[in-house]
């Protein structure tokens, strides 16, 4: 069952009248604005925490993973890109002292 804004009014100008308009504001004050089932408390917050560190855990181990594979095949082309243009600088030293 939800509670309107038009029932906690009407709660209001009842406990008004029983014990007074400071009480009553201080009382109402102290109501949750949602029904108690969807109120969050500190072990839901928690729980959320948890579950996000854990989430971006994995998330910057992948990541990082991801990372490290893209230099490993960055490192690879690099280092057989340069053993081919020893080799052909070579072969032309060599080419051009034959020649």
């Amino acid at each position: 069952m939800q509670t309107s804004e038009h029932d906690r009014h009407e709660l209001f100008r009842a406990l008004e009248q029983v014990i007074g308009a400071d009480p009553a504001r201080t009382l109402m004050d102290q109501l949750p604005p949602r029904p108690w089932d969807q109120v969050a408390t500190r072990d839901d917050l928690r729980s959320l925490e948890e579950r996000i560190d854990s989430r971006m855990l994995a998330l910057e181990h992948r990541l990082v993973a991801e990372f490290r594979a893209q230099i490993i095949a960055q490192n690879r082309l690099l280092f057989f890109s340069m053993i081919g243009a020893i080799f052909t600088a070579a072969s032309l030293a060599f080419a051009a002292v034959r020649f």
